[in-house]
């Protein structure tokens, strides 16, 4: 939920200056891990025993470098190299070129009521996005649709079951709009309904839980695990540099609060002991920091997404942070998108877009681990491609594997997200050659998911 970034005003001077010294990585000390990371899952796919057994034909099939004329059976929604003793019917794929489905690593679609939220899944669907992960929305609300959602012809989701957050923090702002049922909750939040938005909690316990202190965790994590997140989402804004000082917000921004180290550092134990991973809200590069540092898994933004001239040093990743990112194997959701949504003016654009150059670049440099989000309501993954795309960082191959390889940062360990003997047929056809105009991820001719056919 981004929009309000459209009403960012300007962020004090302060985190542009204390920003700049925690820049000079040269002169800093070593940084150090507070947390292990989670351990990776046993390695599973998910099988689908009433599918047909297909033979898979002259198809151009993607190994992550180029693609390769191979031939494979699906059995009971598994690929196989060798023919199986039964073949139920044969696809002719009639030279097309065969990549694995896409996700889309941060949304915050698919649980509301049915009739809003089929538009939406359709959407996926006919962009070949099979993979979605829910990084804050209501439990409740979800666990009404969530038998659409799971099964082998249909798209597959986790979800976070609600932000973990602080009092008036990011998150309760748009939940609470929603909840007192505003259908313009962006501008809710600034005019004169705010006061009844911030003191309201109809969303609480539900879209989101107030932590404010590591008593508050340790309260409330029992029912944190009862609503049965796949993963957990936290916000971790504003974080104060190692002389105190913090980035400040006009008081209209109440909600540009995050939750203290201890509080994170809680989270991510406890998280981690049950298995879950945790993906987070940040701001700042110091925000990037804090969450590498103390283990997160999966950073939902890069940075920004906008900021005013003379700010660019807070926005800027360090090479020390990027590299511990990389030896962590910490996912980032970049969300680049967001940038051409809230900044009209072509002259900040321009400068925020050069500064997530530099972001993206170190990232890739270092080796981290790029997966695609788009990160606003009623809109699908295909657009941040397109963003990250108009960025120029990144190649053609090296966007596609971000693209159809994000589903296995959606489901650790599960065979997804590569075309080979034991993973899931799961695939699309596109009628032209993605690695010659990459365009052609629009042009998806067949679409299927564990040997299911989809129209």
């Amino acid at each position: 939920m981004t929009r309000f970034r459209r009403l960012l005003p300007v962020i004090a001077t302060a985190i542009a200056c204390t920003s700049a010294a925690s820049a000079q990585t040269s002169a800093r000390p070593p940084l150090r891990m507070e947390a292990r990371p989670l351990a990776a899952p046993a390695s599973y796919a998910r099988v689908n025993r009433g599918a047909p057994t297909y033979a898979l034909v002259n198809g151009r099939w993607w190994d992550g470098a180029r693609f390769v004329p191979r031939t494979f059976y699906a059995v009971e929604g598994i690929l196989r190299e060798a023919r199986p003793a039964r073949v139920d019917s044969t696809i002719d794929l009639a030279g097309r070129w065969v990549v694995p489905p896409f996700g889309d690593a941060h949304s915050h679609n698919l649980y509301f009521a049915r009739a809003r939220m089929d538009s939406v899944r359709d959407a996926y669907v006919r962009e070949g996005t099979f993979y979605v992960q829910i990084l804050g929305n209501s439990a409740s609300k979800l666990a009404a649709v969530r038998d659409h959602y799971n099964t082998p012809c249909a798209i597959d989701i986790v979800a976070a079951n609600g932000i973990l957050t602080p009092t008036d923090g990011h998150g309760i702002e748009v939940a609470e709009a929603l909840a007192l049922g505003y259908r313009d909750p962006w501008a809710a939040i600034y005019d004169a309904r705010a006061d009844t938005v911030r003191r309201s909690r109809l969303a609480e316990d539900d879209q989101y839980w107030r932590l404010d202190d590591v008593a508050d965790v340790e309260a409330k994590w029992p029912r944190i695990l009862a609503a049965k997140p796949d993963l957990i989402k936290i916000t971790i804004i504003g974080t104060p540099d190692a002389s105190g000082q913090r980035p400040s917000w006009p008081e209209r921004m109440w909600f540009m609060r995050g939750l203290s180290e201890a509080v994170v550092r809680a989270v991510v134990s406890r998280a981690h002991a049950a298995g879950l991973r945790v993906a987070a809200h940040i701001e700042t590069a110091r925000d990037f920091e804090v969450a590498v540092r103390d283990g997160v898994d999966v950073i939902a933004h890069m940075l920004g997404p906008d900021f005013r001239a003379g700010e660019e040093t807070a926005y800027r990743i360090g090479d020390d942070v990027a590299r511990m990112a990389a030896e962590r194997g910490v996912v980032v959701v970049p969300t680049v998108a967001i940038t051409l949504d809230v900044t009209p003016d072509p002259d900040d654009l321009a400068r925020v877009q050069a500064v997530q150059r530099e972001n993206l670049r170190r990232l890739a440099e270092h080796g981290v681990r790029i997966a695609i989000g788009r990160d606003e309501v009623w809109h699908t993954a295909r657009e941040e491609l397109d963003a990250l795309r108009g960025l120029g960082v990144l190649d053609t191959p090296s966007l596609l594997r971000a693209w159809t390889e994000t589903p296995r940062t959606i489901f650790p360990g599960r065979r997804i997200g590569r075309l080979a003997d034991g993973y899931e047929a799961s695939f699309l056809a596109l009628g032209r050659d993605p690695l010659a105009n990459l365009d052609a991820v629009r042009d998806v001719a067949m679409r299927v998911k564990q040997g299911c056919v989809l129209p």
